[in-house]
């Protein structure tokens, strides 16, 4: 029992990182754009938040709205009102590489 276990397990395994790559290699070939804006709800349940973002040129205009979050830890970190930085790809509606956004990141130094 142990050893079917142990290959279901790492079967199982390797199906995920093999889903992850596939995952990656899609958004290799696609456009990748930073998304800069105010999280507006966290839908747990659903792995998703709700963010009013400003416009990303090139791809879309200023909106809010829902966007699934890659990293399961960070949907975890993330509350209303916390401002973030984040990678989307073109077609993908998923936040990727999520950054909060530091007051100091959003003053320009002077010059």
């Amino acid at each position: 029992m142990t050893k079917t276990f142990s290959r279901c397990f790492l079967a199982a395994v390797a199906v995920s990182l093999m889903a992850l790559c596939v995952g990656a290699q899609s958004n290799a070939k696609k456009k990748s754009f930073t998304l800069h804006g105010t999280i507006q709800e966290v839908k747990d349940s659903q792995k998703k938040v709700t963010v009013k973002h400003d416009k990303i040129e090139g791809y879309m205009g200023a909106m809010t709205m829902d966007y699934a979050v890659a990293d399961e830890a960070m949907l975890k970190k993330l509350k209303a009102g916390d401002e973030i930085a984040a990678t989307i790809y073109q077609d993908d509606y998923t936040l990727y590489d999520i950054r909060l956004v530091q007051i100091d990141d959003r003053i320009q130094p002077r010059k």
